[in-house]
Formats: C-alpha cells, structure tokens, sequence
C-alpha cells in the first residue's frame, strides 16, 4: 500500500532514480554467498540511501533483508554492519514515521541480543535508547516484542543488567506500569526461555512495604493472563523459576488477603502442589510458608505458640483452599482416566502423581494430616478409575495383550497406591471406611440422601481388599476386617427393604470377601502356658456361637458378625422371598415325621395298584417349578444364593480358644420345633418357596444346608476318633482349642434325620425335576443335588424314593421312572468326568440298587414272568421298558461308562467271602468262614478307608457290600423274586446232551491231545475243527502239559474258603450274561478297550475292585487274602476281570452244605456261558480284524476307537496266557471225563457227603465225583459246557493265527 505522500514523490524522476538504486542494491543480496558478500551488499545498500528523502522505498524488502542479515549464525561484523544500515533509516525516517513502520524494522532488531555478541549487544542497546525510547505511548504497539528482546540483558553478572534494568524501567514509564506489567505477564506465558528474568523482576518491583491491593498494577491488565502465566512459570523446568514464582505468591497472594477470586488461587495452588513432585526442599518450604503463612526459614523462638499461630492460621485460610485443590485435582485425573480413549498409550500409574503429593503433604505435620480425610474419597475414586482404565484397555478389542501385561499394571497401579497407603496406620483406613459405613446407615434410617453411594463405598472396600497388602497385618485381619463386616451386615440387617438389589448383591459380594481375608483372635500366651511344646490342638469341632468364650478380652467379632448375620438371612426370605414367621412355622410342622415313615417300604406295597406315590414322600410345592423368572427373580436368586454362601463360610470359620473350654450342653433329644429361626427359615426356602425362581431358591438352600450338615458330621467323626478331645468344662490350662463357628449342630442332624421326612421330600422333589422334559436346564443341577443328598444320608432312604418308582405297579409311574435314571445315571458320568465334587470331600454314593432294577429291565425272561398289562411290547417286539433300557446301556457302552455299571456286580463277584484256594494247599483245611471280623472282610475294607481318613467322608465301600451280600430285608425278598430262577434243563435233556457230546466229541479229541503229533486238516467243506499243528498249537501244548502234571484234583481245583450268598453271585453273573446278550459286539469291544484305572481315579469302588482283584490273586499264589497286598495289578482291562471272574468260579466248589449244589452248578454254568459268549465275540473281532485290515476299515464302525490287527492279536493271547485259560478248561474237562469215568462204577453212583473237615480223607477218584457236581446230571452238564468251551478256544485260536499269518504275510 502507498501512501499519499509516496504517491506525490513518484512523479519526482530523481525519487525514481533513487528507487531504481535502491533495487539495484538489493539485488546484489541475491548473489551473495559468502558473510563477506552480505558486507559488500550492506554498504552498498547504506550508500544508496538519501537522506533528501524522508521515505524509504521498497522497505518490506529492505526490512526482511537486514532482517536475514541478523541470524544468529552469522558473525558480529554482519551484526553491526546491518545496525549502521538500521541507524541510517531510523535518521532518515525519524520518530513519526518510526511509529508507522516499526512492524517493518522490529522483526530483525528484537531477537538480536540474545545472540549477539559483546562488541554488538552495547551497539544495539543504543538503538533501543536512542530510537525507541522517544516513540513513548507508541511502544505499546510492540511492548510484547521488546521485553521479549530486552529481558535476557537481565541476566545476573553481566555487564548489561544494570543498563538493561534502567532501559526497561524507561519502557515502564514510557509505557505505564498497567501496560508494562500486563506485557511481562505475557512474556511469562508465551516464552520459557525469558521466564526467570521476568519473574525475578516482578519481584524486584514489588514493594513488600506495601500491600498487593496498593500496587494492583503489578498483576496486569488481565487477572485470567496473570494467572494462566504463574502457572506456567510453576510448572517451568527451571527450578529457580519455580522458586521466584513461588516467591510471588507468597508475597503478592498471601492466603489471608487474596487479591484475585477464589477458583483462580485454587488453580494457582493446584500448579504449586505439582512442585512438590520435584522432591526439592527449597521448593517444598516455600509452599508451606504460603499455606501456614509464616516462613519456614525464620528461627522459631516459641515453638509452641508459633505452632499454634500455624494451625489457626492454616484452618482459617489455606485448609479449605488445600482440600478444594486437592479435589479438583484428584477429580481431572478422574474423568481423563474415565473418559480417556484406550487407543492411547498412557500409563494408569503416572497418572496417579496426585497420591504422590499426599504423600508429601503427609510429612508436612501441620498440613497433611488436617485434610487427608476430606479426600480420601477422592483418593479410592482414583484408584478405581486407574484400575477400570486397565481392564477397559486390555479387555478393549483393539488391543491384543497377554494377561502379564495387563497383572503388570495393575501391580504398578498397586505399587503407587501403597506409597501413599503405606503412610497411615494399618488400621485407620478400615476405620475410615467402617465410619463411612456407619454415615449410609444413618442416613438409610432417615431415608436422607447419602453423600457417598452404598454400591460406591462397596467398591472402594473390594478395591483396597485387593492393592493393600492385608496379610502383612494380623491386627487387620483380626480386629478391623470383622469390625467392617459387623458394621456391613448391620446395616444389611436394618435397610433390607431399602436397599436395592445391585447394593444387595454388591455388599453381599463385599462381606464375602471380608469373610475370607479375616482371621480368628490368637489367644495370648499367659502364665499357664510356660512354652509352645504344651499346647494340644484339639481336632475343630462345631461349637454354638453362644457358647464361645469370650473373657479373654479380645472379643470374638466373627461371632457376633454371625448372629447379624442370621438375623439377616431371616429377615431377607421374610421381605424379599415372603417367608412370615408362620409359613416357616407351618412348613416345619409339615416337614416333621408325623406318621411319615423312615423307610418308605416298610409301610408301602410295590405291588399296590395306586397309580400315584404314597402321601408321605408327596412334596408340597406352591408356585412353577423351575419356570424362567423375570429380571428382579433372577436378581433375586443372586443375592439369595450370595447368602447362603456366607452362611456357609461363617460355619467353617475356625476360632482359637484359651483356658476353660464351655462346649455347647444340649439336651439328648430335641425336636424339630427347637430348631434356631435361621434353620426353620432355610428349611421353608427349600419347601415352600413361591417365587418364580423357586427351584433356583431351593437348590441354593439344599446345598447350603448340605454342606453345613456334612461339616458337623464330619468335625462328629473327627471327635469320635479323637482320644484327647476335651470333655464338656474340663479345666483346659495350657491347651488351645480350635473350633468352628457352626450353628448347626449334630443334634440338629440328628433330629432332622430321624423326626422329619427331609431326605424323602427332597428327593421327591429333585426326582420330579428330572422327569420334566421342560425343565431340562436344571436337570445336571438336580442330579449332583441328589448324589449329594444321598451320600450325607446315613441310610438309603433316598434311593427308596427313586426305586418305589422304577418298581411301581402302574406302567406309566414304572417307564417315567426308567427314562429319569437313564437321566440321572448319563449325568451322573457327566460329573464325574468334569471331576465335579460332593463339597466337603464326599465322594460319589451311586444309586446300585436303582441299577439293578433297570438291568432286570434287560432280560426277557424276568419279564415275562409279569403280569401282561405291565409291559407294553413296542413294534420290535421288546418291552417299551426293555427297549429303554437296552438304549440306556447302548450310550453307557458307546461313552466308555462299562466299569461304572459293572462296579457292584464286580463288587459282588469278587467279595472276599468267594475267595478260594487249591486243594493242595497246606491250609485248604481250616475253618476260615468263621474268621474274626478282625481278619475278615471288614478289615479289607478297612484297609482300604485308612487311606482316605484324611480326605474327609468318603463313601464306604464296606456298606455297598454288606447291602449286596446281606441285603435289607425289603430289598432281598425283591432281588429274590428277580433272580430265583435256575437255568438248569431237565435232567433228561441235560443227559442225552451230555452223552451225545461225550460220544463224539469227547473220544475223537481228548485222546488224540494225549498223542505226541496230531496231523491238523480243515476240511474246507465243513466247519468242524480237527486238532493240528497249526490250528491246535497252543491248545495242544496246554494238553501235554496238564496230561504229565495233573495226577490228581488238588493241582488245579479251587475250593471256596469261607461261606458267601451265592444267589447273589448268580444274580450278578446273570446280569452281566445279559448285557452281554443285549449289545453283544460293543460290549466285547468296550471290554477289551476299557480299562480299570481310567475309572479308579473317579471312584472308590474302583480302587476297592483293584484291591479285591490282587487279593483273590494273592489268595491263589497261597498267602492269605487278608495278608497286607504285596503286588498290585496294573493296566487292568475289563475283560481281564470278566476272565479271572469266570474261571474263578468254574473251578471253584464248596465242601459244606451250607450252599446248595444246584446253585454252585448254576454258577459254574453262567460262567461258563458267559465265557463261551465273551470268546465268540471275541472271535468275530478277530475275524474283522482281518477283514478289517485287508480293506483299511474300522472294525466297529459305530465305535469311536478302533484297535487294529497288529495290537489285538498280541493283547488277546496274552489274556490266554497271562490266566491259562486254555489249561484251566482242559483241567477242568479231564475232571469231568475222571468223575463220569468213576461213576461208571456200582459204588460210586450215590453222591459223596463232604465236610471241611472230611476233604482230606477222600480219594483222589472221590474227589473228582465231588469236584465236578457231586451228581451225575450235574457232572454231564459241566461237561458239556466244558466241551463248549473247548470248542470255541480252537475257534479263536485258529483265528488268531490268520491274524498272524496275514500280520507276517503282509496278506
């Protein structure tokens, strides 16, 4: 833009001829290369200059070149050479036309004396005197840049300070004080590297004669400027600009007389706090000289007064102040955590600098400790915010970070915390929170709004439950951990119509985990105990809260935190659940035993044609069962079962007692209706809840009330077996005595087990759920519901419930019942896989009875013997209860679940009262049925629970036994009525069968095996077997053997040893004949492929089956079978028991008559068939093998696991070997041949009376009569199945050998 002026003097051809030079000298600058060249350049610029005109063309360019010309990088010659260029224009323009063009000149001037040098910098001062000083007001255009320019000549030591501070006090004249000192606070906030020059001369400017409010001017004309600048100037990297700024502030804003409003010095005192941070003392006394306004330097001549002067001082002034800060400190850092984006990398523990100036304020005595309880709150907001920033950013799909980094962080988060935790005593935050506690109760009674939310306070206890280190004191755990719990459940107990749902749970979850970081009071060591060597540490046992002592002057908080807490509990199911004192009352008299029975089948027919279950197991439910509640039942259900929960723990809560221990008297015998309120309640909740979620109400309530039960009847057992327990007021001086906090008692156990119909009403109703096909998401729960119930009862009265229905007269009742244990048995196996445990260390108690009613299900026979209307028959043919169950053992066989099935079948099988022993044997002769029960079986059995006594209750075996051999007297007339029936044919039949066999078998093969060589030829046209060297190998080898050793029956006979109810070993060989007979192929399959130890680790009986089958071994190597086990089998399969099973009892005989021969035979002969049936199977794997591996194919396609031809082969023969299966048939057929060949005889037709004690006197062609039946019609039969037997080994043989020839061949 030209001027008027400039206008008129381009008309002037001597002004253009003075343009034209001036371009020409700036066009020189362009060819410059050199500082030498920007000289030349200069002088030639400064000649063409005339003085003739006031203005200067082209001075935009003019300006920016001399503006170049004072880069810092170029030499002082260059500096000075551009300021004589610079004086020329300020002469030729002079001062107004300065004024207009000094935006032109000042860009190049200002920033030069920070750089230039001694010989420049006097050069340039005298500019600034000379030139500028006269532009008076005009300065205020660029006071910014020029104090910019001027205040690194205030640099101390120097030789322009004194000169530079007289120039600037020049400017402030020139200028005004409100002008100058405004441009000086924006220097402050805009340069850094002018900041400490500025404040130190505020500093020196102000008069501390005077007050701030008499020289005002000094904050500026903008209070915003002034304190955005100290702010700054606070947070500067300079520690000596910290320092000034500090310095200001107490001298110009002194806490009592604030010149500015009150959220400006709250922000200038939040920028002084962060000083702090620096750890530097000069800085820290400065700020609590501001707050306590005194200085912290002086000498203090009365400490006490001048303390008390400090205290008035800083509660009047500063505290507010402070705690505001300190607020809003603490509160940004809240909402940047909260609101911060996760994609961001920040570290949660650097933004925790706020815990580090409570730190310090804390050592500060007069300060820290006067304010820290206003935010402390604050301080937990903090915390959680840091924490939820964490899982927010690790949970976050954007990031994919390993779980180490994310628990880094946290414990760095957890690092910083207890910098600040670690300052207080270990006691006062947890009294900090049990008074805040206390606060919400206060309020909640008032119905008055609570500063500090209910779920928020709940928060900051989990919290700190989890940063600080609560282990490191006891005094924490015993004292103020109980202390906030008390406070907690009182408040629950007072407000549990008031508080919501979510502060219900949230608190609930908040005691939960109180309750499992406290810790019981340790007794002190008084006179009484002189050392540690004579305490006795008597074994916990549950001791009414009531009765704990507390003399000891600690004070059992726990206790009393309990007694709430059941108070709760009552009043919760009262107002939430609507449990009134008179339902409970109305459902205990229903649940007591009043003409209900304790065993369901004493006092109930099965064969009654009432269609629906007796009146005493009919459970009384009022609401849907199980239905699908709505928002606030579900809720309701959290908080219920969070309940229980603690119910639960605080009965296991030990406790220490010292001195006299006063047990808990109770009278023998109470009633149900003497039950503590909290019992009666739980009891209602399991009866007559009628919410929506009921089921869930009454499933948490069983397992809570289980548990309970099973720790009183475990601490029962413990005192039982406990021979220095303490008896009831017993002087216990010198003894420490731990106990539980249990209120249940084992009165209680036992006036609820035999005074109510609890176990039978309960498994009705968990029975009932599994037959609701709508209800299946509960069915698992039911199922591990029940076999908890039923292994915490003493007797079997819950399985009574489950098998009055699988044995009802009405069809329907029957087959429901059948499908429900299909559910219960499948899910059963479920639990068991995923290692699902009983609580409380109880181990699976299965349903065997409900298992042999569902195996007679199988076999046709039993069924047919019942009435026609009982047993639909389905399209196949088959019973529809039949069809269920071959379908139940279908998916058991298909799941791998055989051992489970066969547990009590084997249980029976291999009692140790069948164990036997050769004839030879040097005590075959004793007397061992009447053995003392010292030595019998219950020390097998015993043996086998001393290894689990310190695992807790486990199921004993011993009861499953005794209930199989011996039987309740309702069962054995059921299992009788079952299994009574004999499989012996007509002894006509019987007879010619024998003979027939006997005729043209028994010539054409037992005499050729006595040859040396036998020619071996298959006649391809038939299917008869001829005796070889290839086909009869091995069986040949066997027959040599046995016809040079066996001279007599003593080498290989077995005789029982003790008497056993053999009905039951013939109902359990049946059973297994007729799973057999039902899926015939996978039933081998599973056999052969299963093994025993897969279900030893899920099941005592399977560790009793292990232990069973070495003894029997043991037995017959000729120790005794109650002889501690030497050797253990290992690898056991399950077709290895079925083996050792069959041909334990085909060469097995008792001598008295106390047995009855018919059933010793009927055993011989399922044992026989069972074999024959295992060995046929076993022959068609064997030909699918072969097929199988010619074709590349699965031998059982159904099957998920296939055993190729390579590892069958070897795994079958070493059966037959590892038991000489061959020999033992052989042996046993050459008895049978000697017995028939004997009976040949006039006088030896009649059978032989055979004692124990007359075994010995009998000849060896006796023995082998007796051996073989003691009957002719027996005998024949044995043989018969002998020859069978015989048969279907060279069958098998002969394919084991193609296996081996195609394995060999490659074929």
């Amino acid at each position: 833009m030209i001027s008027p002026e400039d206008n008129d003097l381009l008309d002037n051809p001597k002004y253009r001829q003075y343009i034209n030079s001036i371009e020409k000298a700036l066009k020189s600058f362009e060819s410059s290369s050199e500082w030498a060249d920007l000289i030349a350049a200069l002088g030639k610029l400064n000649k063409v200059l005339n003085p003739k005109f006031k203005v200067i063309p082209r001075k935009i360019t003019i300006g920016k070149r001399l503006a170049q010309c004072m880069h810092p990088a170029l030499p002082g010659g260059v500096h000075l050479k551009a300021l004589d260029v610079y004086e020329s224009i300020f002469k030729i323009i002079e001062t107004k036309r300065l004024q207009t063009d000094l935006y032109v000149y000042s860009m190049g001037i200002f920033p030069l004396l920070v750089n230039a040098s001694m010989q420049v910098r006097p050069v340039l001062l005298n500019m600034y005197e000379t030139y500028f000083l006269p532009l008076g007001k005009s300065l205020q255009h660029c006071i910014d840049g020029m104090l910019l320019a001027l205040l690194p000549g205030l640099e101390e030591g120097t030789e322009l300070y004194e000169r530079t501070d007289i120039l600037l006090v020049r400017v402030c004249e020139k200028t005004g004080d409100l002008e100058f000192y405004g441009a000086l606070w924006r220097c402050i906030l805009s340069s850094s590297a002018t900041r400490l020059y500025a404040v130190q001369l505020i500093l020196r400017r102000f008069d501390r004669r005077k007050t701030t409010d008499d020289q005002l001017f000094i904050i500026g004309s903008d209070i915003e400027i002034m304190v955005r600048a100290l702010c700054e100037s606070l947070q500067d990297n300079s520690v000596l600009t910290q320092r000034a700024s500090l310095d200001i502030l107490t001298l110009c804003c002194p806490l009592s007389h604030i010149p500015i409003s009150r959220a400006d010095c709250c922000e200038l005192l939040q920028a002084a706090l962060l000083c702090l941070l620096r750890r530097d003392m000069s800085l820290n006394r400065r700020i609590y000289s501001w707050l306590l306004g005194h200085d912290q330097t002086k000498m203090r001549s009365s400490t006490s007064s001048l303390e008390q002067e400090e205290n008035v001082y800083f509660d009047t002034y500063a505290k507010a102040l402070l705690t505001e800060a300190l607020a809003l400190m603490l509160g940004r850092q809240i909402n940047k955590l909260t609101k911060f984006d996760t994609n961001f990398h920040i570290s949660a523990s650097d933004e925790l600098f706020p815990l580090r100036l409570l730190v310090s304020l804390l050592d500060k005595q007069e300060i820290g400790p006067m304010i820290i309880e206003d935010v402390l709150v604050e301080v937990f907001r903090l915390l959680q915010a840091a924490v939820h920033f964490v899982d927010k950013k690790y949970d976050n799909e954007n990031f994919v970070e390993d779980d180490v980094d994310k628990a880094t962080r946290i414990s760095e988060i957890s690092k910083t915390a207890n910098l600040l935790l670690g300052v207080f005593e270990p006691g006062y935050l947890w009294q900090f929170l049990s008074q805040q506690i206390a606060q919400a109760r206060k309020h909640k009674r008032r119905d008055e709004k609570v500063a500090i939310p209910f779920r928020e306070l709940c928060g900051f206890i989990q919290l700190l439950l989890v940063i600080s280190s609560v282990e490191s004191y006891q005094e924490v755990q015993t004292h103020h951990l109980p202390n906030l719990l008390f406070q907690m459940i009182i408040l629950f107990s007072e407000n549990v119509t008031k508080l919501s749902a979510a502060e219900l749970k949230q608190g609930l979850e908040t005691c939960n985990t109180l309750l499992e970081l406290a810790q019981p009071v340790q007794p002190p060591n008084s006179g009484s105990l002189p050392d540690e060597n004579n305490y006795i540490v008597e074994q916990s046992s549950p001791v009414h809260y009531s009765t704990v002592p507390r003399d000891n002057g600690y004070g059992h908080d726990i206790t009393q935190c309990f007694q709430v807490f059941q108070e709760f509990f009552c009043n919760f199911v009262k107002h939430r659940l609507g449990g009134n004192r008179s339902d409970v009352d109305r459902c205990l008299r229903n649940l007591e035993s009043v003409g209900a029975q304790r065993d369901i089948t004493q006092d109930h027919n099965f064969k009654s044609s009432q269609s629906t279950p007796p009146s005493s197991v009919v459970f009384y439910v009022s609401g849907s069962i199980g239905s699908k509640g709505t928002l606030k039942d579900v809720e309701l259900v959290d908080i219920f079962q969070l309940t229980c929960q603690m119910m639960v723990d605080f009965s296991c809560f030990p406790l220490y007692c010292n001195g006299r221990l006063n047990r808990h008297t109770q009278k023998l015998e109470i009633t149900c209706d003497s039950f503590p309120h909290w019992l009666k309640t739980l009891l209602w909740c399991i009866c007559d809840c009628s919410i929506n979620a009921s089921f869930e109400i009454c499933t948490i309530s069983i397992s809570a009330l289980l548990d309970m039960m099973s720790l009183t009847n475990s601490a029962r057992r413990g005192n039982s077996s406990d021979n220095t327990s303490i008896g009831p007021g017993m002087n216990c001086a010198g003894m420490v005595s731990v106990v539980v906090l249990s209120p249940m008692t084992s009165n209680h156990v036992t006036a609820l087990t035999n005074q109510s119909s609890f176990y039978q009403k309960i498994t009705r109703r968990l029975w009932k759920v599994l037959g609701g096909d709508d209800q299946y998401e509960h069915h698992l729960s039911a199922v591990h519901l029940l076999l908890r119930l039923h292994a915490v009862c003493p007797d079997r009265r819950c399985e009574e419930v489950l098998l009055t229905d699988m044995l009802h007269c009405n069809k329907d009742t029957r087959l429901k019942a059948l499908e429900k244990f299909t559910r219960l048995w499948h899910f059963t196996r479920t639990l068991s896989t995923k290692k699902v445990s009983l609580q409380n260390g109880v181990n699976f108690k299965h349903f065997f009875r409900c298992l042999f009613a569902i195996l007679d299900s199988l076999n046709p026979s039993l069924q047919s013997t019942q009435t026609s209307s009982l047993f639909e028959l389905d399209c196949g043919g088959r019973s529809v209860a039949q069809a269920t169950a071959s379908s139940w053992l279908q998916q058991c066989l298909e799941e791998r679940d055989l051992v489970r099935v066969l547990e009590p079948l084997l249980t029976v099988l291999l009692h140790p009262s069948t164990h036997s022993k050769y004839l030879d044997s040097k005590d075959v002769f004793k007397d061992e049925h009447n053995i003392p029960n010292s030595s019998g079986p219950s020390k097998v059995i015993q043996s086998q629970d001393a290894r689990d006594k310190n695992d807790g209750p486990h199921v004993n075996e011993s009861e499953v036994i005794n209930d199989i051999v011996k039987g309740k007297m309702h069962y054995s007339d059921l299992i009788l009525s079952l299994t009574a029936r004999s499989f012996v044919e007509k002894s006509d039949e019987l007879e010619a069968k024998a003979e027939q066999i006997v005729k043209e078998v028994l010539e054409s093969v037992l005499k050729k095996l006595q040859e040396e060589e036998l020619p071996c030829e298959r006649d391809p046209n038939t299917t008869k077997f001829e005796v070889g060297p290839a086909a009869g190998s091995s069986l040949r080898k066997t027959s040599d053997d046995f016809s040079r050793k066996c001279s007599s029956v003593n080498t290989f006979a077995l005789l029982y040893q003790e008497n056993f109810d053999a009905s039951r070993a013939l109902y359990s060989l049946r059973s297994i004949l007729t799973m057999l007979q039902t899926h015939p192929r996978l039933f081998t399959y599973t056999a052969v492929t299963s093994q025993l130890s897969a279900y030893t680790s899920q099941s005592v009986g399977g560790v009793l089956i292990q232990d069973l089958l070495s003894r029997h071994m043991q037995a017959l190597s000729g120790r005794s079978f109650y002889a501690e086990v030497m050797s253990r089998s290992h690898n056991v399969m399950v077709v290895d028991l079925l083996f050792v099973v069959c041909l334990h009892y085909i060469r097995s005989w008792h001598p008295d008559d106390v047995i009855d021969p018919d059933t010793l035979h009927d055993i011989r002969f399922a044992s026989c068939k069972l074999l024959l049936s295992l060995l046929e199977h076993m022959t068609d794997l064997a030909r699918e093998n072969v097929a199988a591996s010619s074709n590349m194919t699965s031998p059982i396609a159904s099957s998920s696991i296939a055993m190729s031809s390579q590892q069958f082969t070897p795994f079958v023969r070493s059966i037959l070997n590892k038991y000489d299966v061959s020999k033992v048939v052989l042996e046993s057929l050459f008895a049978t041949v000697q017995a028939l060949h004997v009976s040949s005889g006039e006088d030896v037709k009649r059978p032989v009376t055979v004692t124990r004690s007359t075994l010995g006197s009998l000849n060896d062609e006796e023995l082998y009569f007796w051996w073989s039946g003691n009957n002719l019609a027996r005998i024949k039969s044995f043989q018969a199945h002998l020859l069978t037997l015989v048969r279907a080994l060279l069958t098998f043989d002969y394919h084991l050998m193609e296996t081996d020839d195609y394995s060999s061949n490659g074929k």
